[in-house]
């Protein structure tokens, strides 16, 4: 009799078990498969960034025409770089939204890292919106001078960090949280 409760016990924990862990290693590979897209968006901020930071320090110290050429084609450039990381780290969040997860473990894994992400599109959106009325407001300013949303943006860029790696993270925690092997992920 003992012998059959404990294997109805263990029959009972095995089936919690592994549905939880079928469903960190189904979200694990939805990481590793964002993760490369991630990468690429994580490696082009930086530079951009760097290059937006000391053109718009240059806008604000000469005016419109001190920073070189047409500052209004620029700063649209710059608007669209950055709408086009908004939109990748957009994407990246919709497919994790999109994961459906029973487990809390799991759910919270993925709650935390879709708010890392909009968090981040908030700020390049933001970033982006500056950008885009700096475009818009050049052409009506004298060469000197420089629109408002330029200061507001060089506020922005000052306090820049880089891109931290959340999708790595998230995905190195379930591998640790669930004990996720390289041959689970292959599978």
């Amino acid at each position: 009799m003992r012998l059959a409760r404990l294997s109805v016990a263990l029959l009972i924990l095995g089936a919690c078990g592994n549905p939880e862990k079928s469903e960190a290693v189904r979200l694990a590979k939805v990481l590793q498969q964002q993760q490369t897209a991630m990468n690429e968006v994580n490696s082009r901020e930086p530079e951009l960034f760097a290059g937006m930071k000391q053109w718009s320090a240059m806008v604000a110290f000469l005016g419109g025409s001190g920073a070189g050429g047409n500052p209004a084609q620029r700063a649209q450039r710059y608007a669209s770089n950055v709408q086009n990381g908004k939109d990748q780290v957009a994407l990246i969040r919709g497919v994790l939204e999109n994961e459906q997860l029973e487990f809390a473990r799991t759910q919270t894994i993925r709650t935390n890292l879709v708010e890392s992400l909009t968090r981040r599109e908030a700020y390049l959106s933001e970033v982006g919106r500056n950008l885009e009325r700096s475009a818009r407001d050049f052409p009506r300013l004298g060469l000197f001078s420089y629109p408002q949303s330029i200061a507001e943006l060089n506020q922005q860029l000052e306090t820049y960090s880089p891109p931290t790696e959340v999708v790595s993270e998230a995905l190195q925690n379930l591998r640790m949280q669930y004990d996720i092997t390289d041959q689970d992920l292959a599978n």
